[in-house]
């Protein structure tokens, strides 16, 4: 399953099946076949696998690897290899060295598999990064100090509006929209 904004390339061979993830996030359901390994290649790492899922994404400079279910290698350009079980995940930074192993929430990070975008305590800008992947129009904030605002929330990937409401809402900002953004501000007299 691709998420929105991805690119992928497939090559498969006798011997094995290969993605190159371009760019973006993906989720895979790999049929076990230890005669052919599954292998993800990104610019940060190369994943293995014989037969699990799992999803990648290479988003902003860093790599991530979230583990739903089975076994999964991640070999990093810088450092040791790191192998994964189910509710395992790792980040690679911008300069190929793996983070260390964590357990994360399948909920959190795969809701964009049921059309959501989940957040817990989520600073807004990053919010607005992530769901402006799915809008046409992106959401920009008129002050960065507001950007460090905490989010907490699900939101429709599919409904900008809906979200642009819950937002100001929330926030007891303004939206005002433009031809090519809309912009969050603090509402007057505040």
């Amino acid at each position: 399953e691709l998420n929105t904004d991805t690119r992928i390339a497939v090559a498969y061979s006798r011997s094995q099946r290969v993605v190159t993830l371009v760019s973006g996030e993906a989720f895979f359901n790999v049929e076990k076949d230890k005669s052919r390994p599954f292998l993800v290649k990104t610019g940060k790492a190369a994943i293995v696998v014989t037969g699990t899922s799992f999803s990648v994404a290479e988003l902003n400079g860093k790599l991530s690897v979230h583990v739903l279910t089975g076994v999964v290698d991640v070999a990093p350009q810088q450092g040791p290899a790191s192998t994964l079980l189910a509710g395992d995940m790792i980040e690679v930074g911008e300069d190929g060295r793996p983070g260390t192993i964590g357990r994360y929430d399948p909920s959190m990070a795969l809701a964009w598999r049921s059309g959501a975008a989940r957040f817990r305590d989520q600073p807004l800008g990053d919010v607005l990064e992530t769901l402006n992947r799915y809008f046409d129009t992106p959401i920009e904030l008129s002050d960065a100090s507001l950007a460090a605002l905490p989010v907490t929330g699900e939101f429709d990937i599919r409904d900008r509006d809906t979200a642009v409401a819950a937002l100001a809402l929330i926030f007891n900002l303004e939206s005002e929209e433009q031809p090519a953004r809309i912009i969050l501000k603090p509402a007057e007299g505040e």
